[in-house]
């Protein structure tokens, strides 16, 4: 993931920021929280030009894919350099349409969205224990709740009753489930707001030898949006991407966005809705999203990012500029 056009890390923002708004707390968890409660907003505001990111992949060998965790889902796609398109996964299901799409269906250039998955992989087909890896000893008995079925099928509950089984951490050691699992429905960390997690975590199918999900420090669910490519001799895909917002946790992290004036201005949005003044709040927001679209445009320079239409029906029709 590319660190923007301003490189900020939480530390600086601290610096330049925190005092102005957080009084004697700028070293404290609560304005971390209002940093990612901004970031958070800025990638779902539509104008905001840079919540979108581009991404690669080689599908020769695999035609199920999924996306990095920063990225939320394919908005236009290339295949093989030519333009694709994406199809939910509903589109194999339309009463009048193909029903499962082959290769023989002629439609190259074809994506089907598989959705949100708890795993960056398939889950194999035989049901196995599960062993989840720490990378930090300072992580040592911090627990992650894994949600699933067992090898019968029956969801899996923990001791007290609730969904899931709960492993605790033991650094950077292994820890084997107790229960055997057929399917994973969600990987989480517990007590993620009050607790840090210094290094990333991953889930291994024992049997398989097969590393189901791993997340990184930011991320409390895992999260991976899956796609499946149509045709078999499709070799590249390339995408325009929408972008997830990426919590900050240490102060060696960096913000996306990090531009500080963006920052400050939306910070004073949230202070001014704290107080109801709403509109005042809103003006303030849209100052932060121009001071952001302001700097991508002084980024872009010279570069066109539009393709000209012939209004008389000879130039090339359908494309929406994203920005």
């Amino acid at each position: 993931m590319d660190l923007g056009l301003t490189p900020t890390t939480l530390k600086k923002a601290r610096a330049r920021l925190g005092t102005q708004f957080s009084p004697g707390d700028a070293t404290g968890v609560e304005f971390r929280a209002k940093v990612n409660e901004i970031i958070e907003r800025f990638h779902q505001e539509e104008m905001w030009v840079g919540s979108h990111a581009t991404f690669s992949i080689d599908v020769t060998t695999e035609k199920s894919f999924y996306l990095p965790y920063y990225l939320e889902a394919i908005l236009h796609v290339r295949v093989d350099k030519n333009p694709g398109r994406v199809q939910s996964s509903r589109f194999e299901f339309i009463s009048n349409g193909f029903g499962e799409i082959t290769p023989d269906d002629h439609l190259s250039g074809t994506l089907i969205d598989l959705g949100v998955s708890a795993l960056s992989v398939p889950f194999p087909a035989t049901a196995s224990t599960l062993r989840v890896t720490g990378t930090s000893a300072s992580d040592n008995g911090k627990d992650i709740r894994i949600l699933g079925y067992d090898a019968v099928g029956n969801r899996i509950l923990s001791a007290d009753g609730t969904p899931g089984e709960v492993v605790t951490l033991d650094g950077d050691l292994s820890v084997v489930t107790s229960n055997t699992f057929s399917a994973v429905q969600a990987i989480q960390k517990e007590n993620f707001e009050t607790e840090t997690f210094a290094g990333r975590v991953s889930v291994t199918h024992v049997a398989g030898a097969v590393t189901l999900a791993t997340l990184e420090p930011f991320v409390e669910n895992s999260m991976f949006r899956g796609y499946r490519v149509i045709d078999t001799s499709a070799e590249t895909i390339a995408a325009f991407c929408k972008r997830r917002p990426v919590a900050v946790i240490h102060d060696e992290d960096y913000l996306y966005p990090g531009n500080l004036n963006a920052l400050r201005f939306a910070l004073m949005a949230r202070d001014f809705e704290d107080n109801g003044k709403l509109q005042d709040g809103l003006a303030y927001f849209e100052m932060a999203v121009r001071e952001l679209n302001n700097e991508a445009s002084r980024h872009r320079g010279g570069a066109e990012e539009h393709i000209p239409v012939d209004l008389w029906g000879r130039g090339v029709s359908g494309i929406t500029n994203p920005y």
